[in-house]
């Protein structure tokens, strides 16, 4: 018979990992676009840094994950053909290195080389691929393993996506409070108009993994079941749909209209907890199959 049986390996330190690892990224590369365009300098400055900051803490998150299994530590970067964990802490070091050459020249005014000349848009350019790669590639993983069918899914590497990316917005709004800016009307509108579309698109993408499982295996809807009704429906349901998605979308459209600062940062907040909820509720209601023979020979009776 099939037994469903809960995964307990990875918990809330990989979901740290996650969300801190695909934010940080995702804001990394949001904030090279602006400095690439020349828009809102120190708000693009306080992010490319914040970013790899971000970066850095996940990788802290993951090494005290894999401490805990001491045999598996070099694991993480043996195997890049064939695990993507491997691949991920290659897109991680190539990450750190060329953003923290990117972001340097602004702080560091000696450097031989500028953000703005040949090298340092080249150096941009390789660093910004690099933390594309470094959001997408735990969706990836993820969607690779078909011995826990919920996670085994095309939407999940999206809604890596969408999250790293409307988190990165969330840091944005917060920052935008204690940044000096020229125009801090038109920052708010530029940052609600993305946070709002984005925050749209992670909750058609829930909704879309949500359906995909309960209609795709049974083990995938049981998932669903533990998501929505079960023990993780306060920390899904409540606080990564609720606070996480709906109540922002709200508290951004109203900050469109108003142009309130506070209001958008207090919305990047919810945000913020509402990304990390979900890396750890999806995480959580990961089941893989475990194949048991039926026993033999079958009772005879008591």
């Amino acid at each position: 018979m099939n037994e469903f049986e809960p995964q307990t390996v990875w918990g809330w330190l990989v979901a740290a990992d996650f969300f801190f690892g695909g934010t940080g990224a995702s804001l990394f590369m949001v904030s090279y676009v602006l400095t690439v365009y020349g828009s809102y300098e120190d708000l693009a400055q306080t992010g490319l840094v914040t970013g790899l900051v971000f970066v850095l803490v996940g990788l802290a998150f993951l090494l005290k994950h894999q401490w805990a299994r001491r045999g598996k530590l070099l694991e993480i970067v043996n195997r890049p053909r064939t695990s993507w964990i491997s691949r991920g802490a290659i897109f991680n070091f190539i990450f750190v290195v060329f953003g923290v050459l990117y972001a340097a020249p602004h702080w560091l005014s000696l450097l031989p080389w500028t953000q703005e000349s040949p090298l340092g848009v080249a150096l941009g350019t390789i660093g910004g691929v690099a933390a594309f790669l470094v959001v997408i590639y735990p969706g990836m993983f993820l969607a690779s393993l078909s011995s826990i069918p919920f996670w085994n899914s095309p939407i999940i590497p999206l809604l890596f996506i969408s999250y790293g990316l409307t988190g990165a917005l969330g840091i944005l709004s917060l920052a935008s409070l204690v940044t000096t800016m020229s125009s801090t009307t038109t920052t708010v509108e530029s940052l609600v108009q993305w946070q709002m579309l984005l925050l749209g698109c992670s909750i058609v993408l829930v909704a879309s993994q949500l359906a995909w499982a309960f209609y795709s295996k049974r083990e995938s809807r049981m998932s669903v079941v533990e998501l929505t009704k079960g023990k993780l429906f306060g920390f899904f349901v409540v606080g990564s749909l609720v606070i996480g998605l709906f109540v922002p979308l709200v508290a951004t459209a109203f900050s469109y209209f108003t142009g309130d600062l506070v209001v958008s940062a207090l919305s990047g907040g919810l945000i913020l907890i509402g990304s990390v909820l979900h890396k750890y509720t999806v995480l959580a209601a990961g089941g893989y199959v475990e194949l048991m023979p039926p026993a033999w020979p079958p009772p005879t009776g008591p």
